[in-house]
């Protein structure tokens, strides 16, 4: 026993040597390049010097919630809170780790007591707004959504030039000079992009940001022709100056989705008939009999968990009742080598069109997925884009993706599009990999 004690002191002298702030910028430079166990133990370290250290404690909560390791990270959250409870942090931070594992109603109560102490912080009020639209809380919900904006937005171009001309009443916009302004993200701009018609409507001389990929769809798709593209900053400066408004995107759903029944989950993106054609006769060239698209990555920086290998489908695309399925590829980034290295071991090939650039000409993308029986994918733009373009999609997901679009409550459907059926991962990829091979085999 004696000799323990000599060598944990041993062990606590030669820490000492490094500072807490050393420690500290050791740790977090370790957690910024995502390794996480020596993060910890770097963490852990500094705990041996001061056991009460807060951020320590808070620091060793997160990487854990990156390991989803819920047991310790909610120990290590709890022992800072008890130290320091009246801390707003501390408290948000706990609402995160419960949010992140699916706990919305203890994500809630984190939260509110977050607010309690602080409600000058937008951040606390923005993932509020997010745990009430997951429990489908709309008007609630989208009270506090705005607060996005405040959080996420200030240091983006577009909002230092609109800044203090941002519509902000309770009332529904009628007949204003009044621009719409595109969140970030081209999923999140699909998304909200549903609202556009009602809000054309009743604006009919509003203009709308794009992003320059979509100005084609869109123009198209609501035959709306005044867009603004939104790396035309000038043109976005020159409004200001004319004392338009601007609102942004997802702000429309305070005043046209407070209900479940006021969601219009039709397809509502239309391709480019032309263009489909030509896709159409590629796709005829391979002889099969039916077309799923597939995608199995995210460039999401934020949710790692959303990208997986191509080779972790195998299963599904080798499965002897899918010999007459072509799978076509619709994975944007590099991911050739990949997809050769694939088709170089398995029997059912992927077919890429490798002319094709997915991530930039989002047009042609359109008319592939149009002609498309189905698209599987994980969440990325390609579940937006199919399932708006009309193409049924199947989006495999793990169930504590935080995105308020995916929500238990109902029960794989999703409100904003009738096309988009969601599989939840509880185990492992394996598992939903099996119950979607079945649901194939049913459906053709």
């Amino acid at each position: 026993m004696n000799a323990n004690i000599g060598i944990n002191v041993s062990k606590k002298k030669n820490i000492i040597k490094k500072t807490p702030e050393s420690l500290l910028d050791q740790g977090n430079k370790s957690l910024e390049s995502n390794k996480i166990d020596e993060a910890i133990e770097t963490y852990k370290k500094l705990l041996l010097i001061d056991r009460n250290h807060i951020q320590s404690l808070s620091n060793i909560a997160y990487c854990y919630m990156l390991k989803e390791d819920y047991k310790n990270s909610k120990n290590y959250i709890f022992r800072a809170i008890k130290i320091k409870p009246d801390n707003e942090f501390l408290q948000f931070n706990l609402g995160n780790l419960y949010k992140k594992f699916g706990k919305l109603n203890l994500a809630l109560r984190s939260y509110n007591n977050a607010i309690k102490i602080n409600s000058n912080i937008p951040n606390f009020k923005f993932n509020k707004s997010y745990i009430l639209l997951k429990k489908k809380l709309y008007k609630d919900g989208w009270a506090l959504y705005d607060n996005r904006i405040l959080a996420e937005y200030t240091n983006t171009d577009i909002y230092k030039i609109i800044k203090n001309n941002i519509y902000n009443k309770k009332l529904v916009p009628q007949n204003l000079k009044i621009i719409i302004v595109p969140e970030q993200g081209i999923g999140d701009q699909i998304l909200f992009s549903s609202m556009y018609k009602e809000f054309i409507k009743l604006n009919p001389e509003c203009k709308i940001v794009v992003d320059d990929r979509l100005l084609k769809i869109f123009k198209r798709s609501f035959k709306f022709k005044d867009f603004i593209l939104e790396s035309n900053l000038n043109k976005i400066f020159y409004y200001v100056k004319k004392k338009y408004l601007f609102i942004y995107a997802g702000s429309l759903g305070k005043f046209f989705r407070n209900n479940i029944i006021d969601f219009k989950n039709k397809p509502y993106l239309t391709d480019d008939k032309k263009i489909s054609k030509k896709y159409q006769d590629i796709l005829l060239k391979y002889n099969k009999k039916k077309y799923i698209g597939i995608s199995w990555k995210s460039g999401s920086k934020s949710f790692l968990k959303k990208s997986f290998r191509l080779e972790d489908f195998s299963k599904l695309i080798n499965n002897r009742d899918n010999r007459d399925i072509g799978f076509v590829n619709l994975q944007y980034g590099k991911v050739k080598q990949e997809i050769n290295n694939f088709n170089s071991k398995n029997k059912n090939k992927i077919i890429d069109i490798q002319e094709l650039d997915k991530f930039n000409n989002l047009d042609d993308l359109a008319s592939l997925i149009s002609n498309l029986d189905l698209v599987i994918t994980v969440a990325n733009i390609n579940s937006n884009f199919a399932s708006s373009l009309g193409t049924e999609t199947w989006e495999i997901i793990h169930d504590d993706n935080e995105h308020f679009l995916y929500s238990k409550k109902q029960n794989r459907n999703c409100e904003w599009y009738d096309k988009l059926k969601i599989f939840y991962i509880k185990k492992n990829l394996n598992n939903t990999l099996s119950e979607i091979i079945k649901r194939l085999r049913n459906k053709f």
